[in-house]
């Protein structure tokens, strides 16, 4: 057996800390983050659903318009709430969860948003 396959692969739903990459949001709410994210890691396979089970949750608990990303590649360029934005990695995965808005509440706050290249 070569020295590369003696290593173990340690699942990303098996790890048990989430790596904060940026976060605009309260303590709580990231937390929550965190949690439902590592959630949808141990519930589902596929990316896809992981990212709609932390939409859905996110709309129904804090309000529609949330948007969530998930991937282990993958780059992005958004504008966003500056108040509502959360990048982290679980084990290898990056999850991308922030508030976007309807047309006309965008142009009520267009100045508040920042762009993020991730």
């Amino acid at each position: 057996m070569s020295k590369f396959m003696k290593k173990a692969f340690i699942a990303d739903a098996d790890v048990n800390e989430a790596e904060v990459i940026h976060a605009t949001v309260d303590i709580e709410l990231l937390q929550e983050a965190c949690d439902v994210s590592w959630l949808a890691l141990t519930k589902y396979r596929t990316e896809g659903e992981m990212a709609r089970f932390i939409k859905q949750c996110f709309d129904r608990d804090h309000g529609a318009s949330w948007q969530c990303i998930v991937g282990k590649t993958f780059g992005s360029y958004v504008s966003v709430d500056s108040k509502f934005f959360v990048h982290i990695h679980i084990g290898r995965t990056a999850i991308l969860l922030y508030k976007t808005y309807a047309k006309g509440e965008y142009e009520k706050i267009a100045d508040c948003l920042e762009d993020r290249i991730v």
